[in-house]
């Protein structure tokens, strides 16, 4: 073989490892991407902004581009944060579906549960007991991202408001962490 044919023969294998290794990682950042956006539509939520900021959407349609159209057809166009924050949940849910053998997808009657507001069964009373245990399970903290996964699809836009309260009720404390997230710490008390 001559230097010229080996030359090309490395150059070949070079690139055949490169493509493996793009596709062995494009699951890892096709969910970066998700954790990203939804990084991003978090925080406006945990601030009170309703609406997606002017040309937010097309900033979140470009940072998903890589995403299977399977996966950008659940995204929502809508203006609303909480909308789109959910649509980017169900095209995380999509994209493990597509990626992770074995997943199974939460379904819409696992999630949903009837709503009483006089019963204990009322979600904000089981986000209430769930953040409280998971904070005391957790060494007494746990970040805004944690807590907001532990619940279901549903009932997400409720934990602004429900950890709002249990702060004024000095339950727990809030803290900004250098990564533009918050966390909350237990202060005590039976919940």
């Amino acid at each position: 073989m001559t230097l010229a044919a080996t030359a090309a023969a490395i150059e070949d294998r070079e690139e055949a490892l490169r493509r493996q290794a793009d596709r062995r990682y494009a699951f890892q950042r096709m969910l970066a991407a998700t954790d990203r956006v939804l990084w991003r539509l978090e925080e406006l939520n945990r601030d009170g902004v309703k609406l997606l900021p002017p040309g937010m959407q097309r900033q979140i349609r470009e940072a998903l581009t890589e995403l299977p159209s399977a996966c950008l057809a659940m995204l929502s166009d809508d203006e609303r944060v909480q909308k789109v924050l959910d649509s980017v949940f169900e095209v995380q849910e999509e994209l493990l579906a597509l990626y992770v053998p074995g997943y199974e997808r939460r379904s819409a009657e696992t999630e949903a549960e009837p709503v009483n507001t006089a019963s204990p069964d009322n979600p904000e009373v089981r986000i209430r007991k769930q953040v409280a245990q998971a904070l005391r399970d957790n060494d007494g903290s746990a970040s805004w991202w944690a807590l907001l996964h532990m619940l279901p699809t549903a009932e997400r836009e409720l934990l602004p408001s429900v950890l709002e309260a249990m702060e004024a009720e000095r339950l727990l404390r809030s803290e900004a962490v250098t990564t533009g997230g918050r966390r909350y710490s237990w202060t005590g008390g039976e919940e």
